[in-house]
């Protein structure tokens, strides 16, 4: 765990002008599988993963299903640009990925 005194003015700037909490939404994969995330690299440090499920089944009426669940425990930084999902297999599946962005 890191310890520190209390953030300046300048650390809480950067972290509400979006320099340093990251995040971006892509397409899942296989468990352990490589999934790009453009800018993220080994030290920096992720904050959470949701894993998006969207449906519909159409009838009548049309009806949507939404569901999310919290991925974070299982998510690491494999190498520069790349994350993975130690168990669960997320293709076919829509990612929120939130982290920061350390290493800048």
């Amino acid at each position: 765990m890191v310890s520190r005194g209390a953030p300046v003015a300048e650390q809480i700037d950067g972290i509400l002008n979006n320099q340093v909490l990251k995040f971006t939404v892509v397409n899942g994969a296989a468990a352990n599988a490589d999934i790009a995330i453009a800018g993220i690299a080994t030290a920096d440090k992720i904050v959470g993963v949701a894993k998006l499920d969207f449906t519909l089944n159409e009838g009548t009426p049309n009806t949507r299903t939404w569901e999310a669940s919290d991925l974070t425990s299982e998510a690491s930084v494999t190498s520069a640009g790349n994350i993975q999902l130690s168990t669960t297999n997320t293709t076919s599946e829509v990612l929120l990925v939130l982290w920061l962005d350390i290493t800048e």
